[in-house]
């Protein structure tokens, strides 16, 4: 089932959407909160009466909060971008062509935004003039361009077509948009986030960042996860957490899952990638099972 997504981004959670769906409708909660948002991807896909989507990074926030804004604005400048690669790129060959957006594309972004309020030049689209979207879309172009969406480092060429990738986002822009025109949207620290906002009709999906990673400006320390737990103990609402399997170091933090789940492993080489992944799950939902999922 293809879902929607606007961002690549470390840890994004589509192979998760099923159980994640599923958990948020047996609960009968109207709120989900997406304590960790990140990419937006749960947020994007889960139907909810009130959706509130939130994180910590303000460049995330933002980008958000532009493309519900000014979906023409993001769509006319992807267009804008995308037309001046081809045509600066011209004759460069398909093997390198993703490697010049990434290496020169932030020049040709550059460009078209600092050009937009030409309008005698009829082939520059007229953008929104102001910091917030010149900022966004650089956020865009860093998360579209970069290896998993980390943003600060370069795909590799075994990465899909920068270009495609980039020509499929301008296609879904208004659909993110008619997704999130209705959200909360939040740049709060899970604590305040999930005490200012409980209640017995919110659902807190929460997926913490993975330790140790560094693929994000706020990693987490046991602390951190200390305090999850103590949030967790104590709220009203209903919740589902994801961990990843080798974080089992925090089992005399939250005790066993509630279940277990295995996916198939897309990342890394394909001669030491480990073919499967498997992720713990912990909720106070009602299961039919004890230690595993049975929809």
């Amino acid at each position: 089932m293809p879902y929607l997504k606007l961002i690549k981004y470390p840890g994004a959670k589509t192979a998760l959407l099923p159980q994640i769906t599923e958990i948020y409708a047996r609960s009968g909660c109207k709120i989900f909160v997406d304590v960790f948002g990140g990419s937006g991807a749960v947020s994007l896909n889960v139907d909810s009466q009130h959706t509130i989507y939130n994180d910590l990074n303000p460049d995330l926030v933002n980008l958000f909060e532009v493309v519900r804004r000014t979906p023409e604005g993001v769509t006319d400048f992807l267009s804008s971008f995308l037309e001046e690669i081809e045509r600066k790129s011209d004759g460069i060959d398909s093997a390198s062509f993703n490697d010049y957006i990434r290496k020169d594309g932030g020049l040709v972004l550059d460009k078209v935004l600092s050009s937009h309020g030409n309008r005698d030049n009829k082939e520059v689209a007229v953008l929104p003039e102001n910091a917030d979207f010149k900022k966004a879309m650089r956020t865009l172009f860093n998360l579209s361009t970069s290896f998993g969406g980390m943003g600060n480092t370069y795909g590799t060429s075994r990465e899909k077509s920068v270009f495609r990738y980039l020509e499929k986002t301008m296609e879904i822009i208004f659909s993110v948009q008619r997704r999130a025109k209705s959200w909360e949207i939040r740049n709060l620290d899970f604590r305040e986030l999930m005490t200012r906002y409980d209640s017995g009709n919110a659902f807190f999906y929460l997926d913490p960042p993975y330790p140790g990673k560094g693929w994000y400006d706020y990693n987490f320390g046991r602390k951190d996860f200390e305090d999850i737990g103590s949030l967790l103990r104590k709220i009203r609402g209903k919740y589902l957490m994801s961990l990843d399997f080798k974080h089992d170091g925090l089992l005399d933090i939250f005790g066993p899952p509630s279940f277990t789940e295995e996916y198939s492993n897309m990342n890394g080489r394909p001669e030491g990638r480990i073919p499967k992944r498997k992720k713990l799950f912990y909720t106070n939902v009602e299961l039919n099972g004890q230690g595993s999922f049975d929809p």
